[in-house]
């Protein structure tokens, strides 16, 4: 779900903690379909449209490796039409028609130790700190249930946060709170 707004609190140089809320909206998760066959390691891909697409990652099913999915980073938008992976490939050939998915992004000023959402509706909190393997995140239900979602779910860098595919509720408030 795409986040349609989002408030933090105003960073200053001595401080070490941000906080705020982001609201996603009811609209499913931006993707696009690929258009004909994007070949091994090629750089760009045809598509549909790539209106609303240009993000830091992308998730492509069967891109990755034996045909698993992939999260490239540093996508644009270089047409309508197409999407350039840079300073990627694709190890394997996608076929036509495979959809591609935006992930979520949140701009920070500065490169997070820790970072914590949840949502106020069902209680599902969201943790990453520093040294979790790349796209690791923990989730904790409501209900008290701790799962370890350990395929795509997000990558913290400087300067944001990338959320993937299918981690946001549709029409949910998040609070959030992210320490430097």
């Amino acid at each position: 779900m795409p986040i349609a707004t989002i408030t933090l609190s105003p960073l200053r140089t001595s401080d070490v903690r941000q906080v705020g809320t982001f609201v996603t909206s009811a609209a499913a998760d931006l993707s696009t379909t690929t258009v004909g066959t994007t070949a091994i390691n090629s750089t760009f891909m045809n598509v549909a449209s790539s209106a609303g697409i240009d993000a830091d990652y992308i998730s492509i099913p069967g891109g990755g490796t034996s045909g698993g999915t992939i999260a490239l980073p540093a996508l644009a938008a270089t047409s309508a039409t197409q999407l350039t992976l840079y300073p990627v490939s694709l190890v394997t050939a996608v076929p036509a028609g495979t959809t591609i998915t935006r992930w979520n992004k949140i701009m920070l000023k500065g490169r997070p130790r820790r970072l914590q959402f949840s949502n106020r509706t069902t209680g599902d909190r969201y943790e990453w700190t520093e040294g979790m393997d790349v796209f690791t995140l923990k989730q904790y239900s409501g209900a008290g249930v701790y799962t370890l979602l350990s395929t795509f779910a997000i990558v913290v860098q400087a300067g944001a946060i990338n959320i993937g595919p299918g981690i946001l509720a549709a029409s949910a408030t998040y609070d959030i709170q992210i320490d430097y």
